[in-house]
């Protein structure tokens, strides 16, 4: 596309407000018109390209006000367990019960913002964590650790219902993991490491999978990527571990290694295909693929246990490089790939400046 095509299609540019303000029509404005430096300025402030002070106020207001939160949780700990003696058994549950509704009743009468709720709602649910665990130490009733997360896990499920708050589900997510692991491991009395690993993974697969139900695949907010790779990392470790239990420990259950390796495999190629086609999401591709490496090395290794010399490990590390070098490329072809489509996809403003 020329310069002249480019003028005739923005040649009324001093009304900036009828231009479709973002970074691809700004640049192409910059390169290929008679803009002012004073429009350009403009241009930027009105495209939102540069945070306001408002808006800077607003992310400082949220990070200390997050910051603050805890900080003020952990100093709560830490106090209960330096004053501890100190404490009669009623000033020690008095107190977190006046933290509890020091936070509640605030939030109920004088109706803050809907992130200052959600915050108040994520310090009550810690507290309630530390009330358990303060009665449990004073009246030493004996509980297993698993009666004590189970209890902290269904008494904050209204909390975390009300607040639908990324980050107090993700830590929801975790208490439910905790209960379930020393359900099996205090209770059932199960010892198997795979076992272990293959039902975390089966959990936080359903998580995984209603998460990205609820945000409907879109990651262009930074919480719903940070999360979503999260819960993925947790899935695909575990997995891994699971898979490498079942290489090298030949004792295991025939139908239980089918399973980590169907699994395994559903999530491989499922996680695959809907991340790469669907998602775009290049994070949880990548520790797909190095999930992969992982277990073809751990496979190596078994087969050649009795004969592991220097040389091996010679030729596993340089087929280690050839590997690691061909996956960063397929990555970053993919990568391009998507950007390619996204600019395809966008609006005609796009389109005009990759033509240009």
């Amino acid at each position: 596309m020329d310069l002249e095509t480019v003028d005739d299609h923005f040649h009324d540019i001093e009304n900036v407000d009828d231009v479709p303000l973002n970074r691809s029509v700004l640049h192409l404005l910059a390169k290929n018109s008679q803009l002012k430096a004073e429009e350009l300025e403009l241009g930027y402030q009105k495209s939102s390209l540069y945070p306001t002070s408002q808006e800077w106020l607003n992310i400082a207001y949220r990070f200390f006000l997050g910051v603050g939160l805890l900080l003020f949780l952990s100093g709560i700990i830490f106090f209960f367990a330096y004053n501890w003696d100190s404490l009669h058994k009623f000033a020690k549950l008095g107190l977190i019960q006046l933290g509890i509704l020091s936070i509640g009743i605030p939030l109920i009468v004088t109706k803050p913002s809907d992130f200052v709720i959600k915050l108040g709602l994520t310090a009550i649910s810690v507290l309630v964590g530390i009330a358990f665990a303060v009665f449990g130490q004073i009246y030493q009733t004996g509980a297993d650790a698993y009666d004590f997360f189970l209890g902290w896990s269904v008494f904050v499920t209204a909390w975390v219902a009300i607040a639908a708050f990324p980050f107090l589900w993700f830590f929801y997510l975790v208490l439910i993991n905790i209960t379930i692991v020393l359900y099996l491991v205090q209770v059932q009395m199960y010892t198997h490491e795979e076992v272990l690993s293959l039902i975390i993974a089966f959990i936080n697969t359903i998580a995984l999978c209603l998460w990205e139900y609820a945000i409907k695949g879109d990651r262009s907010d930074w919480v719903h990527a940070l999360l979503t790779r999260m819960i993925g990392a947790v899935v695909v470790i575990t997995l891994t571990i699971g898979m490498i239990w079942v290489i090298f420990d030949f004792r295991a259950a025939v139908d239980l290694s089918v399973i980590n390796i169907v699994f395994y495999l559903g999530v491989l190629i499922g996680g695959s295909w809907y991340y790469i086609k669907k998602g775009k999401d290049i994070g949880f591709t990548t520790m797909l693929a190095l999930s992969v490496l992982v277990i073809g090395n751990a496979w190596i290794i078994s087969l050649v246990d009795h004969n592991f010399n220097e040389g091996i490990f010679l030729l596993l590390s340089i087929g280690n490089l050839g590997a690691t070098v061909f996956l960063v490329m397929k990555l970053v072809q993919i990568k391009k790939r998507w950007e390619q489509i996204a600019k395809e996809t966008s609006s005609p403003y796009n389109q005009l400046d990759h033509e240009a």
